[in-house]
């Protein structure tokens, strides 16, 4: 078994019935998120 992707992302492990793809759109979302509330104004919280 692999651990190298969990030990570096720090989300909660995939259900067994998640495929690669779905994997991919769910880190897609959350990189999304981050990246807007990366690029609010500093005056905002």
């Amino acid at each position: 078994k692999s651990s190298k992707v969990a030990d570096l992302a720090p989300l909660p492990p995939d259900p067994p019935i998640a495929a690669p793809g779905e994997k991919v759109t769910t880190f897609l979302i959350i990189f999304e998120a981050v990246l807007k509330e990366a690029k609010k104004p500093e005056g905002q919280a």
